[in-house]
């Protein structure tokens, strides 16, 4: 599996576990799950960063009161030095 595709996976199980926990919120196994989803999506993030530069991702693009994905600098204003 490519590593996005990885990556997607985790976004996936992540929002479903967030789901899971908004009508279980004791389930401490089930957080504990939902924690190593996270982790674990960070871990294929940096990998991911180092070889092929920033992922873009519209998961978490909101911080205080407005979206980060409007934000400078755009994807094609990266640049990866060689």
């Amino acid at each position: 599996m490519a590593m996005k595709e990885r990556i997607y996976a985790y976004d996936f199980a992540i929002v479903e576990m967030n789901l899971y926990l908004d009508t279980h919120p004791e389930d401490k196994d089930a957080l504990c799950l939902f924690h190593q989803y996270q982790e674990k999506r960070e871990q294929l993030i940096e990998a991911y960063e180092a070889q092929f530069g920033p992922y873009i991702s519209n998961v978490n693009d909101v911080q205080g009161d407005k979206f980060t994905w409007i934000c400078d600098p755009w994807p094609w204003e990266y640049s990866k030095e060689v």
